[in-house]
Protein backbone atom coordinates (compact mmCIF):
# COMPACT_ATOMS: atom_id res chain seq x y z
CA UNK A 1 0.00 0.00 0.00
CA UNK A 2 2.71 2.23 -1.60
CA UNK A 3 3.46 4.50 -4.23
CA UNK A 4 5.47 2.60 -6.70
CA UNK A 5 8.02 3.74 -7.23
CA UNK A 6 10.33 5.45 -10.29
CA UNK A 7 9.69 4.03 -13.87
CA UNK A 8 12.96 4.78 -15.26
CA UNK A 9 14.62 2.92 -12.16
CA UNK A 10 12.91 0.11 -12.28
CA UNK A 11 13.42 -0.21 -16.13
CA UNK A 12 17.13 0.58 -15.33
CA UNK A 13 17.33 -2.05 -12.36
CA UNK A 14 15.69 -4.51 -14.87
CA UNK A 15 18.02 -3.79 -17.34
CA UNK A 16 21.27 -3.77 -15.50
CA UNK A 17 19.50 -7.28 -14.15
CA UNK A 18 19.35 -8.80 -17.41
CA UNK A 19 21.98 -7.92 -18.96
CA UNK A 20 24.36 -8.74 -15.66
CA UNK A 21 22.78 -12.02 -16.40
CA UNK A 22 23.64 -12.49 -19.57
CA UNK A 23 27.47 -11.18 -19.31
CA UNK A 24 27.81 -14.06 -16.76
CA UNK A 25 26.74 -16.65 -18.57
CA UNK A 26 28.46 -15.73 -21.60
CA UNK A 27 31.62 -14.69 -19.84
CA UNK A 28 31.85 -18.54 -17.86
CA UNK A 29 30.90 -20.06 -21.44
CA UNK A 30 33.28 -17.74 -23.02
CA UNK A 31 36.39 -18.29 -20.53
CA UNK A 32 36.33 -14.58 -20.12
CA UNK A 33 37.25 -13.44 -16.58
CA UNK A 34 36.70 -9.61 -17.47
CA UNK A 35 32.95 -10.10 -19.12
CA UNK A 36 32.31 -12.62 -15.90
CA UNK A 37 33.17 -9.81 -13.47
CA UNK A 38 31.62 -6.78 -15.24
CA UNK A 39 28.34 -9.14 -15.43
CA UNK A 40 28.36 -9.78 -12.04
CA UNK A 41 28.84 -5.90 -11.24
CA UNK A 42 26.12 -5.44 -12.70
CA UNK A 43 24.05 -7.80 -11.18
CA UNK A 44 25.02 -6.76 -7.56
CA UNK A 45 24.27 -3.10 -8.64
CA UNK A 46 20.79 -3.81 -9.96
CA UNK A 47 20.18 -6.05 -6.39
CA UNK A 48 21.91 -3.05 -4.67
CA UNK A 49 18.88 -0.78 -6.45
CA UNK A 50 16.05 -2.99 -5.79
CA UNK A 51 16.95 -3.07 -2.18
CA UNK A 52 16.91 0.81 -2.59
CA UNK A 53 13.89 0.77 -4.16
CA UNK A 54 12.30 -1.33 -1.20
CA UNK A 55 13.10 1.03 1.56
CA UNK A 56 11.51 3.77 -0.58
CA UNK A 57 8.66 1.88 -0.52
CA UNK A 58 8.53 0.61 2.97
CA UNK A 59 9.02 4.14 4.10
CA UNK A 60 6.13 5.30 2.13
CA UNK A 61 3.96 2.75 2.74
CA UNK A 62 0.29 3.40 4.81
CA UNK A 63 -0.02 0.16 6.25
CA UNK A 64 2.43 -1.82 8.25
CA UNK A 65 0.83 -5.36 7.25
CA UNK A 66 3.72 -6.58 4.77
CA UNK A 67 6.18 -4.35 6.63
CA UNK A 68 7.67 -8.41 8.30
CA UNK A 69 8.00 -9.70 4.36
CA UNK A 70 10.04 -6.18 3.42
CA UNK A 71 12.20 -6.45 5.89
CA UNK A 72 13.10 -10.04 5.02
CA UNK A 73 13.19 -9.06 1.34
CA UNK A 74 15.99 -6.49 2.59
CA UNK A 75 18.05 -9.27 4.55
CA UNK A 76 17.26 -11.40 1.47
CA UNK A 77 19.10 -8.78 -0.74
CA UNK A 78 22.13 -8.33 1.53
CA UNK A 79 22.63 -12.04 1.40
CA UNK A 80 22.09 -12.01 -2.99
CA UNK A 81 24.77 -8.54 -2.78
CA UNK A 82 27.06 -10.82 -0.78
CA UNK A 83 26.58 -14.31 -2.76
CA UNK A 84 27.11 -12.76 -6.05
CA UNK A 85 29.99 -10.83 -5.16
CA UNK A 86 31.34 -13.78 -4.01
CA UNK A 87 30.25 -16.48 -7.37
CA UNK A 88 31.62 -13.30 -9.55
CA UNK A 89 34.94 -13.10 -7.81
CA UNK A 90 35.18 -17.38 -7.55
CA UNK A 91 33.92 -16.89 -11.27
CA UNK A 92 36.71 -13.68 -12.18
CA UNK A 93 39.57 -14.17 -10.04
CA UNK A 94 40.21 -17.56 -8.39
CA UNK A 95 38.00 -20.55 -8.13
CA UNK A 96 37.60 -22.39 -4.73
CA UNK A 97 35.76 -25.11 -3.86
CA UNK A 98 34.99 -24.03 -0.14
CA UNK A 99 33.60 -20.45 -1.57
CA UNK A 100 31.51 -21.96 -4.09
CA UNK A 101 30.00 -23.97 -1.28
CA UNK A 102 29.84 -20.45 0.46
CA UNK A 103 28.52 -18.84 -2.78
CA UNK A 104 25.25 -21.68 -3.12
CA UNK A 105 24.23 -21.44 0.53
CA UNK A 106 23.96 -17.46 0.45
CA UNK A 107 22.02 -17.31 -2.60
CA UNK A 108 20.11 -20.64 -2.31
CA UNK A 109 18.92 -20.19 1.35
CA UNK A 110 19.90 -16.91 2.53
CA UNK A 111 18.11 -15.04 -0.59
CA UNK A 112 16.01 -17.56 -2.52
CA UNK A 113 15.03 -19.29 0.91
CA UNK A 114 14.26 -15.83 3.21
CA UNK A 115 12.24 -14.35 0.23
CA UNK A 116 10.11 -17.37 0.33
CA UNK A 117 10.07 -17.98 3.83
CA UNK A 118 8.57 -13.87 4.18
CA UNK A 119 5.72 -14.29 1.62
CA UNK A 120 4.77 -17.91 2.51
CA UNK A 121 2.52 -16.72 5.28
CA UNK A 122 0.23 -14.45 3.47
CA UNK A 123 0.44 -16.62 0.51
CA UNK A 124 -0.94 -19.54 2.06
CA UNK A 125 -4.11 -17.64 3.53
CA UNK A 126 -4.53 -15.96 -0.40
CA UNK A 127 -4.01 -19.72 -2.03
CA UNK A 128 -6.81 -20.94 0.23
CA UNK A 129 -9.05 -18.02 0.43
CA UNK A 130 -9.07 -17.92 4.89
CA UNK A 131 -7.91 -15.34 6.97
CA UNK A 132 -4.09 -15.27 8.41
CA UNK A 133 -3.21 -17.48 11.14
CA UNK A 134 -3.88 -15.03 14.35
CA UNK A 135 0.12 -16.96 14.90
CA UNK A 136 1.07 -14.98 12.20
CA UNK A 137 2.15 -11.69 14.43
CA UNK A 138 4.41 -9.29 13.04
CA UNK A 139 6.99 -10.27 15.33
CA UNK A 140 6.93 -14.04 15.04
CA UNK A 141 7.79 -13.88 11.16
CA UNK A 142 10.63 -11.53 11.82
CA UNK A 143 11.64 -13.98 14.56
CA UNK A 144 11.25 -16.90 12.04
CA UNK A 145 12.97 -15.31 9.23
CA UNK A 146 15.50 -13.46 11.02
CA UNK A 147 16.51 -16.71 12.34
CA UNK A 148 17.02 -18.42 9.03
CA UNK A 149 18.87 -15.52 7.27
CA UNK A 150 21.39 -15.14 10.23
CA UNK A 151 21.52 -19.61 9.94
CA UNK A 152 21.97 -19.54 6.12
CA UNK A 153 24.90 -16.57 6.35
CA UNK A 154 26.81 -18.67 9.28
CA UNK A 155 26.51 -21.54 7.12
CA UNK A 156 27.94 -19.93 4.36
CA UNK A 157 30.51 -18.46 6.54
CA UNK A 158 31.19 -21.98 8.15
CA UNK A 159 31.73 -23.69 4.69
CA UNK A 160 33.74 -20.92 3.13
CA UNK A 161 36.29 -21.46 6.23
CA UNK A 162 36.09 -25.21 5.89
CA UNK A 163 34.26 -25.68 9.35
CA UNK A 164 31.89 -28.94 8.50
CA UNK A 165 30.35 -29.38 11.46
CA UNK A 166 29.18 -25.65 12.01
CA UNK A 167 27.46 -25.85 8.53
CA UNK A 168 25.66 -28.44 10.01
CA UNK A 169 24.37 -27.26 12.91
CA UNK A 170 23.62 -23.70 10.85
CA UNK A 171 22.01 -25.77 8.42
CA UNK A 172 19.81 -27.46 11.59
CA UNK A 173 18.90 -24.43 12.87
CA UNK A 174 17.94 -23.28 9.62
CA UNK A 175 15.47 -26.18 8.90
CA UNK A 176 13.64 -25.16 12.50
CA UNK A 177 13.24 -21.87 10.53
CA UNK A 178 10.97 -23.17 8.14
CA UNK A 179 9.15 -26.04 10.81
CA UNK A 180 8.50 -22.62 12.50
CA UNK A 181 7.30 -20.67 9.54
CA UNK A 182 4.89 -23.88 8.98
CA UNK A 183 3.59 -23.35 11.95
CA UNK A 184 2.29 -19.87 11.29
CA UNK A 185 0.42 -21.17 8.42
CA UNK A 186 -3.51 -20.72 8.33
CA UNK A 187 -5.24 -24.32 8.36
CA UNK A 188 -7.24 -24.85 5.40
CA UNK A 189 -10.77 -25.69 5.93
CA UNK A 190 -11.96 -28.32 3.88
CA UNK A 191 -13.56 -25.91 1.42
CA UNK A 192 -10.65 -24.53 0.74
CA UNK A 193 -8.85 -27.46 -0.38
CA UNK A 194 -11.70 -28.19 -2.07
CA UNK A 195 -10.66 -24.95 -4.10
CA UNK A 196 -7.24 -24.72 -4.24
CA UNK A 197 -6.67 -28.53 -4.23
CA UNK A 198 -3.73 -29.59 -5.59
CA UNK A 199 -2.02 -25.98 -5.76
CA UNK A 200 -1.77 -25.61 -2.24
CA UNK A 201 -0.79 -29.40 -1.94
CA UNK A 202 2.04 -28.47 -4.14
CA UNK A 203 2.88 -25.32 -2.02
CA UNK A 204 2.61 -27.25 1.32
CA UNK A 205 5.19 -30.36 -0.28
CA UNK A 206 7.41 -27.99 -1.40
CA UNK A 207 7.90 -26.36 1.95
CA UNK A 208 8.53 -30.55 3.37
CA UNK A 209 10.66 -31.00 0.44
CA UNK A 210 12.63 -27.65 1.55
CA UNK A 211 12.95 -28.19 4.90
CA UNK A 212 13.59 -32.06 4.67
CA UNK A 213 16.22 -31.83 2.08
CA UNK A 214 18.12 -28.83 4.44
CA UNK A 215 17.98 -31.35 7.13
CA UNK A 216 19.56 -34.40 4.34
CA UNK A 217 22.34 -31.46 3.54
CA UNK A 218 22.84 -31.11 7.45
CA UNK A 219 23.23 -34.88 7.99
CA UNK A 220 25.49 -35.82 4.73
CA UNK A 221 27.65 -32.45 4.35
CA UNK A 222 30.88 -33.69 3.10
CA UNK A 223 34.21 -32.24 1.73
CA UNK A 224 32.70 -31.42 -1.88
CA UNK A 225 29.80 -29.68 0.35
CA UNK A 226 26.17 -30.54 0.01
CA UNK A 227 25.66 -33.49 -2.62
CA UNK A 228 24.37 -32.78 -6.01
CA UNK A 229 21.45 -34.86 -5.47
CA UNK A 230 20.34 -33.34 -2.48
CA UNK A 231 20.58 -29.80 -4.11
CA UNK A 232 18.80 -31.45 -7.29
CA UNK A 233 15.92 -32.17 -4.90
CA UNK A 234 15.41 -29.26 -2.85
CA UNK A 235 15.77 -27.25 -5.73
CA UNK A 236 12.81 -29.57 -7.66
CA UNK A 237 10.94 -30.70 -5.23
CA UNK A 238 11.41 -27.52 -2.63
CA UNK A 239 11.67 -24.02 -4.65
CA UNK A 240 10.24 -25.56 -7.69
CA UNK A 241 6.84 -27.00 -6.25
CA UNK A 242 6.53 -23.59 -4.74
CA UNK A 243 7.20 -21.57 -7.52
CA UNK A 244 4.75 -24.12 -9.58
CA UNK A 245 1.83 -23.50 -7.03
CA UNK A 246 2.56 -19.55 -7.08
CA UNK A 247 2.42 -19.39 -10.90
CA UNK A 248 -0.45 -21.79 -10.99
CA UNK A 249 -2.64 -18.76 -9.06
CA UNK A 250 -0.72 -15.78 -10.85
CA UNK A 251 -1.77 -16.98 -13.98
CA UNK A 252 -5.35 -16.37 -13.67
CA UNK A 253 -4.86 -13.22 -11.90
CA UNK A 254 -3.13 -11.92 -14.95
CA UNK A 255 -5.25 -13.04 -17.29
CA UNK A 256 -8.18 -11.75 -15.13
CA UNK A 257 -11.61 -10.84 -16.83
CA UNK A 258 -14.40 -10.94 -13.98
CA UNK A 259 -15.08 -12.96 -11.47
CA UNK A 260 -16.48 -16.24 -13.17
CA UNK A 261 -13.19 -16.08 -15.66
CA UNK A 262 -11.02 -15.93 -12.55
CA UNK A 263 -12.99 -18.65 -11.51
CA UNK A 264 -12.74 -20.89 -14.76
CA UNK A 265 -8.73 -20.16 -14.81
CA UNK A 266 -8.17 -21.33 -11.47
CA UNK A 267 -10.35 -24.44 -12.07
CA UNK A 268 -8.01 -24.66 -15.57
CA UNK A 269 -4.82 -24.56 -13.85
CA UNK A 270 -4.87 -26.86 -10.73
CA UNK A 271 -3.20 -30.05 -11.74
CA UNK A 272 -3.11 -33.31 -9.80
CA UNK A 273 -1.05 -34.75 -12.82
CA UNK A 274 1.39 -31.84 -12.23
CA UNK A 275 1.86 -32.60 -8.81
CA UNK A 276 2.64 -36.25 -9.15
CA UNK A 277 5.01 -35.06 -11.88
CA UNK A 278 7.09 -32.83 -9.78
CA UNK A 279 7.38 -34.97 -6.52
CA UNK A 280 8.18 -38.66 -9.15
CA UNK A 281 10.57 -35.76 -10.35
CA UNK A 282 12.05 -34.84 -6.96
CA UNK A 283 12.47 -38.60 -5.93
CA UNK A 284 14.09 -39.70 -9.26
CA UNK A 285 16.35 -36.39 -8.62
CA UNK A 286 17.16 -37.73 -4.83
CA UNK A 287 17.87 -41.23 -6.02
CA UNK A 288 20.38 -39.67 -8.60
CA UNK A 289 18.35 -40.89 -11.63
CA UNK A 290 19.02 -37.38 -13.98
CA UNK A 291 17.78 -38.52 -16.65
CA UNK A 292 14.62 -39.74 -15.92
CA UNK A 293 14.07 -36.24 -13.28
CA UNK A 294 14.23 -34.11 -16.48
CA UNK A 295 11.89 -36.58 -18.31
CA UNK A 296 9.28 -35.66 -15.22
CA UNK A 297 10.56 -31.94 -15.25
CA UNK A 298 9.62 -31.54 -18.65
CA UNK A 299 5.90 -33.65 -18.52
CA UNK A 300 5.48 -31.10 -15.53
CA UNK A 301 6.95 -28.36 -17.08
CA UNK A 302 4.41 -29.14 -20.56
CA UNK A 303 1.09 -29.67 -17.95
CA UNK A 304 1.87 -26.27 -16.28
CA UNK A 305 2.31 -24.69 -19.70
CA UNK A 306 -0.83 -26.29 -21.80
CA UNK A 307 -2.92 -25.31 -18.56
CA UNK A 308 -1.50 -21.85 -19.13
CA UNK A 309 -1.97 -21.30 -22.79
CA UNK A 310 -5.68 -22.73 -22.30
CA UNK A 311 -6.24 -19.73 -19.78
CA UNK A 312 -4.90 -17.08 -21.59
CA UNK A 313 -6.66 -18.63 -24.96
CA UNK A 314 -9.70 -18.45 -23.35
CA UNK A 315 -9.49 -14.56 -22.73
CA UNK A 316 -8.45 -14.31 -26.36
CA UNK A 317 -11.57 -16.22 -27.47
CA UNK A 318 -13.73 -13.88 -25.69
CA UNK A 319 -12.24 -10.81 -26.28
CA UNK A 320 -12.81 -11.80 -30.41
CA UNK A 321 -16.42 -12.30 -29.41
CA UNK A 322 -16.79 -9.40 -27.43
Amino acid sequence: AAPAPSEPLMSMQRWMLAAGALAVAAGREGDSRLLTGVGGGAVVAALALVGALLVTIRRRGSTDRYLPAIDAYLLALAAAVGGVALGTWIGAVRLSAQLREAHLLANLLAFAGVVIAAIVPYFVATQARVKMSPWATPRRIRAATSTMWVAAVASAVAAAGGHRDLVAIALGVYAAGIVAIGALLPRPTGKSLTWAGPRLTQLLLGLAWWAAMVVHAATTWGRTGIEHATLLALVVGGFGQILAASFAYLVPVVRGGGHEALTAGFRRTRSWVGLLLANAAAVLALAGQERAMLAMVGLWIADAAARSAIVGGCRSLRERRD
